[in-house]
């Protein structure tokens, strides 16, 4: 049976509303960071299970044009993400990197150095590559490091590996995951020891719930607005009305 993580990237609600739902969240450090005493607060007001994934900031890469000459900012950039994890106890560290870092590049020969860093210093990485990346191409390079790659497993094929993190974005045709697709979702990712998946959609909050309750991972029994998306699937629009909500926390 598979473990299941299931969250959005960023909080679209009030910290303790979304952790007693989901237990998974993808946050972002890029500036301005959160303090540390928030992060740990954060650690330690987390239920038991609750995956904290954070998205290493830009600054880890330097020049966006020219990424990771320099060494030293690269060393010191890794230092304060190993810092901000552990303060906040991330089980995944997120490598979003620049479209720089492309196929046969130098910068891809710099990227693999920091992978091998970055895999025997936290738990789990997960790079998220921009610009001209094939999955296969991205997975040969990531997993001899012990690196994951992200996927849309709704447009990916299965590269064989037993712990998948998606990512579902919400762009173009995708930009609202209904009921069917959510299943589909589900179905695809069966079986795997492991899977991590993340909303990055309009809808996340809505539809991040919808496939918890799916995978039964869902910690709180639908509420009012949960039961009024499930309506609005049956009809085939939708009311995000509650995605908008804030509690200051990075997305």
């Amino acid at each position: 049976m598979s473990t299941w993580h299931v969250g959005c990237a960023g909080l679209p609600c009030a910290r303790e509303r979304y952790v007693s739902a989901l237990n998974l969240v993808e946050l972002d450090l890029r500036p301005p960071a959160p303090p540390t005493k928030s992060l740990q607060r954060w650690r330690q007001d987390a239920p038991e299970g609750f995956v904290h994934a954070v998205v290493a900031p830009p600054a880890l890469y330097g020049d966006r044009d020219f990424p990771l000459r320099d060494e030293a900012t690269t060393a010191t950039e890794l230092d304060r993400l190993s810092t901000a994890a552990g303060q906040l106890g991330a089980a995944v560290v997120v490598l979003r990197t620049p479209m720089a870092i492309a196929p046969g590049s130098a910068a891809l020969e710099r990227f693999k150095a920091l992978l091998a860093r970055a895999t025997a210093r936290f738990r789990r990485v997960v790079w998220d590559p921009a610009g001209l990346w094939e999955p296969e191409g991205a997975v040969r390079v990531a997993h001899p490091l012990g690196a994951l790659v992200v996927t849309d497993p709704l447009h990916d094929e299965p590269t064989g590996e037993k712990v998948a993190y998606a990512r579902l974005r919400g762009l173009g045709i995708d930009r609202r995951y209904h009921t069917g697709m959510l299943e589909d979702l589900a179905s695809r990712l069966e079986g795997l020891d492991e899977v991590f998946v993340v909303f990055a959609s309009e809808g996340a909050w809505r539809e991040a719930r919808a496939l918890s309750r799916l995978v039964g991972t869902l910690t709180t029994a639908p509420d009012a607005d949960d039961l009024d998306d499930e309506e609005d699937d049956d009809n085939g629009a939708g009311d995000d009305s509650d995605d908008d909500e804030e509690d200051g926390d990075p997305r």
